[in-house]
C-alpha cells in the first residue's frame, strides 16, 4: 500500500543517512591519522573507498525516493570507474611524497617508506630540499625496459631525473646515515 511504501522509504532513508554519518566519521578519523602519521597508499585507498561508499549510498537514497532502481547498477559501476580513473590520474606515490614532506610530521616522517615508493614518485623527489632529495634519489634504481611491453612512463621519467642528478657523494651519504636514512 501507499502507507507501507512511505514507511519503508522513511526507514530506509533514516538508515542511509545514519550510514552516511558513519562514513563521514570514518573520513574524519582517516584525516586525523594522516595528520598525525602521514599519508600512505593504504590510507589514500581507504579514503577513496569511503568516498565511493558515500556516493553509492546517495545513489541508493535517490533510488529509494524514486522507488525505481533499474539505473542503479550502471550508476554504481560508473562511480567506481571514475574513482579508479581518478586514482590513476592523481599519481598516488607522488602525492604521498609531496604530502609527507610538506606536512609538519617532525620525527614521524617515515623516510624509509618514502624510499620504497615507486618510480612515479621520483620526479617529485627531485623537487625536495637537500639532504632529503639526495638521500631519496640515491635509493632509486631504475631497470631499463626489457622490450616494448615492459616500457612505463613513470619509469621513463624517473630514469631521466636520475640521469640528470649527480651521484651521492660520501659526505652526503654520512648525512643520510645521521638522519637514519638508507643510502645503498
Amino acid at each position: 500500500s501507499v502507507r507501507d511504501r512511505r514507511l519503508s522509504r522513511a526507514a530506509l532513508g533514516a538508515l542511509c543517512v545514519g550510514t552516511l554519518g558513519v562514513v563521514a566519521s570514518a573520513l574524519r578519523r582517516m584525516d586525523l591519522y594522516v595528520e598525525a602519521f602521514g599519508l600512505t597508499r593504504l590510507r589514500l585507498f581507504v579514503a577513496l573507498v569511503e568516498v565511493v561508499m558515500a556516493a553509492v549510498l546517495v545513489l541508493v537514497m535517490v533510488a529509494g525516493v524514486r522507488w525505481r532502481s533499474h539505473w542503479l547498477p550502471r550508476a554504481v559501476v560508473q562511480v567506481v570507474a571514475v574513482a579508479v580513473l581518478a586514482l590513476a590520474l592523481v599519481n598516488p606515490d607522488a602525492q604521498i611524497l609531496r604530502h609527507n614532506t610538506t606536512a609538519d610530521l617532525g620525527p614521524a616522517l617515515d623516510v624509509t617508506y618514502l624510499q620504497d615508493l615507486s618510480a612515479d614518485a621520483v620526479p617529485a623527489m627531485a623537487g625536495l630540499a637537500e639532504p632529503l632529495q639526495s638521500c631519496l634519489l640515491a635509493r632509486v634504481n631504475i631497470d631499463p625496459p626489457q622490450g616494448l611491453a615492459d616500457w612505463n612512463l613513470g619509469r621513463y621519467r624517473a630514469a631521466q631525473v636520475v640521469a640528470a642528478t649527480a651521484p651521492l657523494d660520501p659526505v652526503n651519504a654520512s648525512v643520510c646515515r645521521q638522519y637514519g636514512l638508507r643510502t645503498y
